[in-house]
């Protein structure tokens, strides 16, 4: 069910340097809006009829962007993808006390109309040229992702994952637009990889199966023996750390956070 709550009394535009580029409209219930841009789809109108939101595109035929129903003043962030320049839609989805969620949408030049993006929600947004900004609390875990656009696709895909899961640490992942590398635990707001020492006298590495349990591996380190982070887990077993050893050989495996101590 979507809540909305104090919701923009009338249209407002960003004053941010982030967000400069982009403007928030407000729809009202059974009516249609010009979009404010010069990016391509701009002369398409939003329309908001019977509770559905839906597109007129620049010859006059309407089209659903298939959201649920809406009976309320909608606010929608529009605004450009950059450098190709398609317009970008944002609506907004949903809200609760914490998060606002928006709907994307970025326009298809080749048919001609807005298309769910492949990155189809993002919360509590913030808008620059090319990229996006999501930052959302999911727990004790507060996750920023940022957003790149695709010259190729035309479309914005994750290009950076960062989970600040204790104070002062994060784990981060970087994307391009085929594929992701290797996750990091970095000092939060950098790429500084973290290591740490291991204090107990002997303590085993560990897998982690599917169903997110351990199992004790033969293989071993000892107090003193140094180790990087490049992952967490924290479930019904307490917290565990990814862990990569260089020894005489590279072992990578699974400690209890309570084995080691994190390098400041």
């Amino acid at each position: 069910m979507k809540i909305f709550v104090g919701l923009l009394a009338s249209v407002a535009f960003f004053s941010t340097a982030a967000e400069a580029n982009f403007k928030t409209i407000l729809l009202e219930p059974d009516s249609e809006i010009s979009l404010p841009l010069t990016c391509k789809g701009a002369d398409s109108k939003i329309q908001l009829k019977d509770g559905q939101v839906g597109v007129i595109g620049s010859l006059g035929k309407a089209y659903s962007l298939n959201l649920d129903e809406q009976l309320e003043k909608l606010p929608i962030m529009v605004g450009s993808s950059g450098d190709s320049g398609e317009c970008v839609l944002a609506v907004k989805y949903a809200e609760n006390d914490v998060n606002e969620s928006y709907s994307l949408f970025v326009f298809d030049s080749v048919n001609g109309k807005y298309k769910s993006s492949a990155v189809p929600i993002v919360t509590n947004p913030e808008f620059s040229a090319g990229k996006v900004l999501s930052n959302y609390r999911d727990g004790t875990v507060t996750h920023n992702d940022t957003l790149c656009f695709s010259s190729t696709n035309k479309d914005y895909y994750v290009c950076e994952k960062r989970e600040q899961f204790t104070e002062g640490l994060e784990r981060i992942q970087k994307c391009n637009e085929s594929k992701c590398l290797d996750t990091a635990v970095v000092k939060e707001n950098t790429s500084s990889p973290i290591g740490a020492v291991v204090v107990s006298p002997k303590v085993y590495l560990s897998d982690r199966n599917e169903d997110s349990t351990f199992s004790q591996r033969k293989a071993y380190l000892v107090v003193g023996d140094k180790v990087v982070l490049t992952d967490f887990f924290s479930g019904d077993e307490g917290m565990y750390y990814k862990v990569v050893y260089e020894g005489k050989s590279k072992t990578v495996g699974w400690l209890s956070s309570e084995s080691v101590r994190v390098n400041e």
